[in-house]
């Protein structure tokens, strides 16, 4: 018996376990993806902790360059934290560990930092019972930088240490413009000539994204037809961004909230305008029986 456990045992320590998507890790959203919630920017230890805490299901960091080379969380240009890229990750296994279900989400804004992050990744890779996803703009989109994360080396080095993980790839943007076919057919084109097969989520700009649904739509059908590569999207948005929000819910309708994120700064306000508007359409209503009794 003691020697079965051995083996068995022997067997799971070197077996790759696949990281978990989102909607597996989380079978309660699986039919609705806007409701996972989401924390920003998460990049000193208290904000960590505020996540583990509070009821953030995604927690998303950006991986910069401290002293020395070592990949620490922060935004670039920032080269100083209290908080390196290992000691998020073991905070997030720790936590895991506990019981406590909490996804990640790593930001690379250029690609020198991106081999030495997966590198320490790699050593706890055995420890991911959780979404993992590494989030990059690989491609420049409408009015976007000409500099974005190099495409090539992005794809190459993210499939060969974590074949699994979720690949968030997207665009280098403006607030102008919007999503063209050619954009979204390069961004097909460099997941096809890498042989990506690992889950990929799509962030699109939300003030972009509602002007461009048709291209949206016929990216994911081209997508579903070739069948290479389970494929979501994430809208996420600046809150400073005219964002035509009717626009927005057609394309959400259109795409399915089963594979569609919704990482904006506005629900709060959303939720209040919704409140707010149904306090009036109540008053307009008891004014109107009343006027009626009269």
């Amino acid at each position: 018996m003691h020697g079965i456990s051995f083996i068995l045992l022997f067997f799971f320590k070197g077996m790759k376990m696949d990281i978990l998507e989102v909607s597996e890790f989380w079978p309660e959203v699986a039919d609705d993806l806007t409701l996972v919630k989401w924390s920003h920017a998460t990049n000193s230890q208290d904000l960590l902790a505020n996540a583990i805490e509070d009821d953030t299901m995604m927690i998303e960091a950006d991986v910069s360059i401290g002293e020395g080379g070592v990949p620490i969380m922060a935004h670039p240009p920032q080269n100083e934290s209290d908080l390196t890229l290992e000691e998020f990750m073991n905070t997030v296994i720790a936590a895991s560990s506990k019981g406590i279900r909490k996804g990640v989400k790593l930001d690379f804004k250029f690609i020198d930092i991106v081999s030495p992050s997966l590198d320490i990744l790699k050593t706890m890779e055995d420890k991911f019972n959780f979404p993992v996803w590494l989030n990059a703009d690989i491609l420049q989109g409408p009015g976007g930088s000409s500099t974005p994360v190099d495409a090539e080396q992005f794809l190459t080095l993210s499939t060969e240490y974590f074949p699994t993980a979720t690949l968030s790839i997207g665009y280098t943007t403006s607030s102008e413009g919007q999503y063209t076919e050619d954009q979204l057919n390069a961004m097909f084109d460099s997941l096809k000539q890498k042989g990506i097969v690992a889950p990929v989520t799509l962030p699109l700009r939300a003030c972009l994204a509602a002007r461009s649904i048709s291209e949206i739509v016929q990216f994911l059908r081209m997508v579903d037809e070739d069948g290479s590569f389970p494929t979501t999207i994430t809208i996420w948005s600046s809150s400073s961004d005219e964002v035509d929000h009717e626009k927005l819910d057609r394309l959400i309708t259109e795409v399915g909230k089963n594979r569609l994120y919704l990482d904006v700064p506005w629900e709060a306000e959303t939720k209040l305008k919704t409140a707010n508007s149904a306090a009036v359409a109540t008053s307009l209503s008891i004014v109107t029986a009343f006027t009626m009794f009269l």
